[in-house]
């Protein structure tokens, strides 16, 4: 869909999916301080399924983690790959690669060396 000045309409719908996925993540990690599978290991840390643990447990969390498991991580890569083209087509594959590694590679080097 194009404007009268020949613009692309954003698409609201996937703005919404966007955002619903975004607060699934968060309830998704929120809730897994909850399930009754979590533990938490304070001598080998890599061992935990989270880093925070509740002792009081709900089984529901397990089922809502579990769902959301098998489908929310690879819907936001689909949402993600849904605009790649756009992007590169609109930057160039320099200008897409060098914007990329200033908003992922230089806060991962950060946050894996400090």
């Amino acid at each position: 869909m194009y404007s009268m000045t020949n613009v692309p309409l954003r698409d609201h719908w996937i703005d919404h999916l966007r955002a619903f996925v975004t607060i699934l993540v968060v309830l998704h990690h929120a809730a897994m301080a909850y399930a009754c599978f979590a533990q938490f290991n304070p001598d080998l840390y890599i061992a935990s399924t989270h880093p925070v643990v509740d002792s009081a447990r709900w089984r529901a969390f397990d089922f809502f983690v579990a769902a959301n498991d098998t489908f929310f991580m690879p819907l936001m890569f689909l949402l993600s790959g849904l605009f790649f083209h756009s992007a590169r087509l609109r930057r160039g594959t320099r200008g897409l690669l060098k914007e990329r590694f200033r908003r992922l590679a230089i806060p991962f080097l950060f946050a894996e060396f400090s």
